[in-house]
């Protein structure tokens, strides 16, 4: 059922934009991802003040169906990687989570040379894998995650950048509507995932 809703979400939004558009752009675009999980120190009963940032990358392909000057919608295929970094009593914790995600986006532009532009839409997203790697002293133990970790994130991505001439540099942040935790003893609240992405790309 999640699968078909996905599907058609896509469709009404990419379908009818090449109809009406008067230009296709596509590109590639990459860059480093700041990864968190805001709630996951409170929901495993540690300091709120423990939560940090998964550090990772970000990198996939771009197609934009522009309607006009000014506006496009613009679905994209992203590799992501996602995650937190924690603090915890006996010492460190994190979780790393790797996705394939299609943000779907509605994108507003502006000027000319150096163009500015503002986007925001759904993000639907499969995991790849996910670890949970903990360090105590100098000592690290990997574990696998993938039971804990939902298979899908669903989330909306706000943000912008600027354009001159082939070349596009952007920052965005995309925030999780859905729950990646499955429920487990250990976890007593839903958590979601938060991403801070900061890319340059090149259009074709």
């Amino acid at each position: 059922m999640t699968q078909r809703l996905i599907l058609v979400l896509l469709l009404v939004s990419v379908v009818p934009a090449p109809a009406a558009a008067q230009s296709v752009q596509s590109g590639i675009k990459g860059g480093i991802t700041l990864a968190t999980v805001p709630e996951i120190a409170q929901a495993l009963d540690f300091d709120a003040s423990t939560s940090g940032f998964r550090p990772g990358v970000v990198a996939g392909l771009f197609v934009a169906f522009g309607a006009n000057d000014w506006f496009a919608i613009q679905p994209e295929l992203l590799y992501v990687q996602k995650g937190v970094d924690l603090e915890v009593p006996v010492g460190r914790l994190r979780l790393e989570t790797d996705y394939v995600e299609i943000p779907v986006l509605a994108k507003l532009a502006g000027g000319r040379g150096l163009r500015a532009y503002l986007f925001g839409g759904p993000t639907f997203a499969w995991r790849l894998n996910a670890r949970a790697i903990t360090e105590v002293g100098s000592v690290s133990s990997e574990e696998d995650a993938t039971e804990d970790v939902r298979r899908t994130d669903v989330g909306f991505a706000l943000g912008g950048g600027i354009e001159l001439g082939f070349l596009l540099v952007e920052a965005r942040l995309t925030e999780g509507l859905t729950p990646i935790n499955e429920p487990t003893a250990e976890i007593d609240r839903d958590v979601r995932n938060r991403v801070f992405a900061f890319m340059a790309g090149i259009k074709f």
